[in-house]
């Protein structure tokens, strides 16, 4: 603000007001490509959660019984086997 207030003259004050704008230009876009690459690294990041997260639905329930009492279940692949095991457990 000072350097405006003193400027000596119109060509001096465009200048300085020139320099600012491509200064704050800069700025700008350093910070554009700051978030540009924030933002594919969340998107990467949700690929890999979704990757590793792979769920199932499973419909539960008993056969030869007029109602058949169903539970929907989400489990993660990794607990899959230990599941179906207590399952089998149960049964026998």
């Amino acid at each position: 603000m000072k350097i405006i207030l003193h400027s000596s003259g119109q060509s001096s004050l465009i200048k300085y007001m020139k320099l600012q704008i491509m200064e704050l230009s800069h700025e700008v876009r350093q910070h554009l490509q700051i978030i540009s690459e924030m933002s594919e690294m969340i998107n990467r990041n949700i690929d890999l959660i979704s990757l590793q997260r792979r769920h199932y639905d499973i419909l539960i329930g008993k056969r030869s019984e007029i109602s058949v009492i169903t539970q929907r279940l989400q489990i993660d692949i990794n607990d899959m086997d230990e599941h179906f095991n207590s399952y089998i457990k149960e049964y026998k």
